[in-house]
Formats: C-alpha cells, structure tokens, sequence
C-alpha cells in the first residue's frame, strides 16, 4: 500500500463562456427527388438527395479564464488559486479570435411525400456541417 497524501493534484482546466454565439449564412442547394412509387393523383412518394454550399459570418464572442495559479491571468491579484469556474467574476483572462466566416456544407438524403396539391411532408437527415435529422412540411400558396 503506498502513501497518496503527498500527491499533487492536476492543474484545473480553463472555464469557457459563449455571449451571443451563432453564424448568419447564406447558401444554395441542389435537390435530386426520385420518385419511390407512380404517382397517383396529387400523392406522390419520392426518395431526395442534395447537395449545397454556402458561407456563414461568425456572430459573438468567447469568454475564457484560466483556474489553477496559471501565469499569464489578465488580473494576476484576483483570485490565484481558485478553479476556474471561481474565477468568473474576474477579469477576462483571454478572447480567443473566431473565424469572421465559415464555408457552409450541405448534405442530405430523405423522404419526401406529395400529399395534396403543393403540399410536401419531408423526413431527411445528412450533414449540414454537423450531422442533422429532421422533417418539415413545405405548402405553396396556388
């Protein structure tokens, strides 16, 4: 049995803040449906794939303190020793720099169904630079 009193502990890892975090982007897509069964009246079945490209403006900002005596504290007096989830009502310690715009990349495969006249129900998932399932209705006025 050995002693594990003397042991030192691991330094804290940095607390993370978002304010306002999200993207505003613009893009296009490409949708392929193919039809899964012979329409029949305003029905109608049919398996889609896209394909889109786009670009995002990145929106807010990013917070960080660093816990654990950490030498390089924007305010060094408050605080040292403390976590850094303590640490929040400190100074700032750093702002990492995001990206001003990210490219958008779209992908996607699903079911769509015709159900009356201008009226389409979907259930599709794919990638849309994190992958995504979802489904959707879609009417048109006419």
């Amino acid at each position: 049995d050995t002693d594990k009193s003397n042991l030192e502990l691991p330094g804290d890892g940095d607390w993370v803040e978002a304010q306002g975090l999200g993207w505003a982007g613009l893009g296009a897509e490409y949708r392929h449906v193919m039809p899964l069964v012979e329409p029949e009246g305003d029905w109608n079945l049919g398996l889609h794939m896209g394909v889109g490209l786009g670009a995002a403006l990145t929106l807010g900002s990013i917070s960080q303190w660093y816990g654990n005596n950490a030498p390089d504290y924007a305010d060094p007096s408050c605080d040292p020793a403390q976590l850094a989830y303590e640490r929040t009502h400190c100074a700032v310690d750093n702002t990492p720099s995001l990206p001003p715009v990210l490219p958008i990349l779209n992908l996607d495969v699903g079911i769509n169904a015709e159900i009356a006249e201008q009226v389409d129900v979907y259930f599709e998932g794919g990638l849309h630079n994190l992958p995504f399932f979802g489904f959707g209705v879609t009417a048109l006025p006419g």
